[in-house]
């Protein structure tokens, strides 16, 4: 995948071109000619696949470097970036409207201007680009829609839009985000009964007056009162908050009670200042509920009892992901895109990143199932379908916004003792199905009452500030590195493969090739098995580091896999869907029969992902005996068979007769069902963890003939089951805790 440059471009985005080129190390620059001259713009397409047509998504995005919302358009370009590579180089593109495409992301900077946006989106339409994406923003967004309405075989994803004006009234415009209006439904849900007063304050700023309307609307609908409603400029001062909070305890001291505060606030400053005021003036604690704040890791480095004093509304966080959230790309969950983002992009990613990573996500798997790119038939599919991504699943109301629910989220302590014995400080989902811990690096230590507890320095002069300072820097730098250090050998060693009988790594076999050899080769059809084979390759070197696996997209250099088989000590075939109708597959296990390659098969197990019974994998073996003397793909294999015979040295005795029968045409079906379920039997493919670890240990021991065939255990798993086994122990011989 590449990043091509064209027309005259803004500084902002070449610097960022080069950034997410440099972050990425994209192998392959070209470029792609489109009349967008006089405007900054990316083009994101794969060279690989370069002879494929192109389903072209454009989007009008904050590209530059220094516009009001230039970091959220870079955010979200690195999220599209890596679905799109992944999309084209993994999956090989995708097939609609009858044929395989590339997906071909073309974005033009908008610098943060909505008429700018509009004019770019004009431009896009006139090149013929049908399917968009919406920048940052509702106001912005609002702009791109107006121009995709006017169109009416175009449809948009408005990823980071939560207005409700921005899809009002136009079927073709979707979004990620919940409606700004139902922020704090969850959070008035819960406290309508036992919290029936409230208070609200908003911040002067687009979508933190949504937000502040929505849940005026809400506390009227529950029937409960409002005692105050405050609105503080965008940037508020110190003095104005404080003044605000002091105000508060007037009210509240005057009602007798302790209301529910929601907080409508965009900057985290805002948030932060409110908490530390509410603290310092001795408020009722666990009352204020803030947006946009509690989850940010600004917020997670105040002291215990100023996040102890708050709660917070989230869409989605990488410190709380949501345990159902997935992406059908990738098949990894919203934790490992969160991993992926920040080791190529050298940030982490937040709600804006994931939905736009999300929404994109949706609109390709549309176009994959419903197979055309007509806007009336993905409208139709978009509505109708629940659509699982990394953000949480995206199920459409009348307005086609997410009916996603933001949840409630706290810091609390992980038990009921954990204050006491200076344990960890969490942020948990009050309402909601994920709890993730994050470590309280400053803890209160055995003081009951942590809401007076601060880790705060002491005063000391200049010049021992300085010395103290220094030493203090030296001595964390060096614990660091000490970590950093530990940690990298801990994740090599987190899933080794050892040998039970003494623990230590497994023994690999020598190459048969010592150059360019290879201990596995990993046969599979891409449109079934890609996914699948890209996990087993990162497993196995995670196992066994120095394993040398075959995989055709990291390590074909020429031909046709035909001549790595031959360089390979052994060769997996994974039985998908497609696999017996592909002729480059049919060649990698032709060859490796006739050659006597020890072969291991690995099923699929899950029928919505290409599973074949026995009996289907005999019946396409007989549709390919067919085939051999005819012209299939771009040769005939009968042909390469004789070809295979004039240099019998290279083959086994049983290949000989293979290659004869195959050349004579004759049926071969039952030999290669024979090798295929020989005497050891195929591995299932699973999915979940535990089985999963079972179905890696087992290939794995079969790679390894010649270098040892002792028992093997994967080391994490040991010792998670060591520490079940502890537990139990601990239940016998201690029932009373």
């Amino acid at each position: 995948t590449r990043v091509g440059q064209v027309g005259e471009r803004h500084p902002g985005a070449m610097a960022m071109a080069v950034l997410l080129h440099a972050a990425v190390a994209l192998p392959f620059m070209g470029q792609t000619e489109y009349n967008l001259s006089r405007v900054s713009s990316l083009v994101l397409s794969s060279q690989t696949l370069r002879d494929l047509p192109a389903v072209r998504v454009g989007v009008s995005l904050q590209l530059d470097c220094c516009s009001s919302q230039s970091s959220r358009g870079r955010g979200m370009w690195g999220s599209w970036q890596l679905l799109v590579s992944y999309v084209n180089e993994v999956h090989g593109g995708i097939f609609v409207d009858g044929q395989q495409h590339q997906v071909e992301l073309i974005a033009i900077g908008d610098y943060s201007d909505s008429a700018v946006t509009a004019s770019n989106m004009q431009l896009l339409l006139a090149q013929g680009v049908r399917l968009f994406l919406g920048p940052f923003g509702s106001a912005q967004s609002a702009a791109a829609a107006a121009v995709v309405h006017s169109a009416p075989d175009a449809i948009i994803m408005a990823t980071a839009a939560s207005s409700t004006s921005v899809f009002a009234g136009r079927p073709r415009v979707f979004g990620v985000f919940s409606p700004g209006g139902s922020y704090f439904e969850t959070v008035v849900e819960k406290f309508a009964v036992t919290k029936p007063n409230c208070a609200i304050l908003t911040e002067n700023f687009g979508p933190a007056l949504s937000w502040g309307a929505g849940a005026k609307a809400d506390i009227a609908q529950r029937g409960m009162k409002l005692l105050s409603e405050v609105t503080v400029p965008h940037f508020a001062s110190e003095d104005e908050l404080a003044a605000v909070v002091s105000g508060w305890g007037k009210i509240f001291e005057d009602a007798g009670s302790s209301p529910l505060i929601l907080l409508a606030t965009y900057e985290i400053q805002t948030c932060i200042t409110l908490a530390r005021e509410a603290t310092r003036q001795q408020l009722p604690r666990l009352l204020m509920v803030f947006t946009n704040c509690v989850d940010k890791a600004e917020f997670a480095s105040e002291p215990t009892n100023i996040r102890a004093y708050v709660a917070g509304v989230a869409p989605w966080s990488p410190m709380v992901g949501r345990s159902a959230a997935y992406d059908p790309w990738t098949n990894s969950s919203a934790a490992e895109y969160t991993e992926t983002f920040a080791t190529y992009t050298g940030n982490t990613p937040d709600y804006v990143d994931a939905a736009a990573y999300g929404g994109l996500a949706a609109l390709l798997w549309a176009l994959r199932t419903t197979g055309t790119s007509d806007a009336a038939t993905l409208r139709a599919h978009l509505q109708d379908e629940t659509h699982p991504t990394v953000y949480g699943e995206l199920k459409y109301d009348s307005n086609r916004q997410n009916n996603l629910a933001l949840r409630l989220i706290q810091y609390q302590w992980e038990s009921d003792d954990a204050q006491a014995q200076g344990g960890s400080f969490v942020l948990t989902v009050v309402q909601g199905r994920t709890t993730v811990a994050e470590t309280l690096l400053c803890r209160g230590g055995a003081t009951p009452n942590y809401a007076a507890h601060r880790c705060e320095a002491a005063i000391w002069s200049l010049t021992g500030m300085l010395i103290v300072s220094m030493s203090i820097a030296l001595v964390v730098l060096l614990f660091c590195i000490l970590v950093s250090v530990r940690m990298q050998r801990g994740r090599k060693r987190a899933r080794l493969l050892l040998y039970t009988k003494n623990d230590r790594e497994v023994r690999l076999p020598s190459l048969l090739t010592p150059v360019h050899g290879y201990h596995v080769f990993l046969s599979h059809v891409w449109v079934s098995g890609q996914d699948q084979m890209r996990i087993l390759k990162q497993r196995l070197l995670a196992m066994m580091p120095e394993v040398r696996v075959f995989l055709d997209v990291d390590d074909l250099r020429s031909g046709r896999g035909d001549e790595d088989i031959d360089r390979s000590n052994i060769v997996l075939v994974f039985i998908s869907s497609g696999y017996f109708s592909s002729q480059n597959c049919m060649r990698e296990l032709l060859r490796a029969f006739a050659t006597g390659k020890p072969i291991i098969t690995v099923c699929e197990t899950s029928a919505n992902k290409g599973a074949l019974t026995r009996e289907e994998v005999m019946a396409s073996l007989r549709i390919a005996d067919r085939r051999y003397t005819e012209v299939w793909g771009d040769s005939i294999l009968a042909e390469e068979a004789r070809t295979w015979l004039e240099t019998p040295d290279e083959l086994c005795p049983a290949g000989i007769a293979l290659c004869k029968a195959i050349a004579g045409g004759q049926s071969v079906a039952g030999d290669l069902d024979a090798v295929l379920y020989g005497e050891l039997g195929p591995i299932e493919w699973t999915r979940v963890d535990a089985f999963q670890n079972v179905t890696l240990r087992l290939i794995a021991e079969r790679i390894l003939i010649g270098g040892g065939t002792e028992a093997t255990y994967i080391k994490s798993v040991r010792a998670h089951e060591r520490k079940v086994a502890a537990q139990k122990l601990n239940v016998l011989l201690w029932p009373q805790h």
